[in-house]
């Protein structure tokens, strides 16, 4: 299905899916989550109002460039 969507064949999809998961060297942990709550929950985050932290390593946009190649 996702293949028909891009309208790629299932190994450009694997080239893809490589590219994208490529080059982090380390999963996500909870401390990272964590330390984006603390962020939230400080003076710092004072005028942070209506949005959505995204904690992800940059992946989803890592995601999105490379599928739209």
């Amino acid at each position: 299905m996702v293949c028909d969507t891009l309208k790629i064949s299932a190994e450009q999809l694997r080239e893809k899916m490589a590219a994208i998961y490529s080059g982090r060297d380390e999963p996500l942990m909870e401390k990272n989550v964590a330390d984006a709550v603390v962020f939230l929950a400080c003076e710092d985050s004072a005028f942070v109002t209506g949005h959505n932290l995204v904690v992800d390593g940059g992946l989803g946009t890592k995601t999105i460039a490379i599928l739209e190649q």
